[in-house]
């Protein structure tokens, strides 16, 4: 299904099932959810690049088509972290 930015993918055809996206000062948290995610066999990715914003990744992962995000933005600071469908948005 479409997007306004690019293809959200079915999860059976998608490459990964999550991307996690975090602030630099959040990147632990983003690993550990990461090393979790891997460790029980989730298809995830995380988008580590230093050099690029929180707005620019995102919108990058809108156009991988991968069907949820992890977000570690401004909530994390009180220990949450957002997930969000590529397809609803919510």
């Amino acid at each position: 299904m479409e997007n306004h930015y690019g293809v959200s993918l079915p999860c059976n055809l998608a490459p990964y099932f999550i991307q996690i996206i975090s602030k630099a000062d959040k990147s632990q948290e983003a690993e550990n959810l990461y090393k979790q995610l891997t460790d029980k066999g989730v298809c995830a990715i995380i988008d580590d690049r230093k050099e690029i914003t929180m707005g620019s990744r995102m919108k990058d992962a809108l156009l991988l088509g991968t069907p949820y995000l992890a977000i570690f933005g401004d909530r994390a600071k009180r220990g949450e972290v957002e997930i969000e469908s590529t397809r609803t948005g919510q």
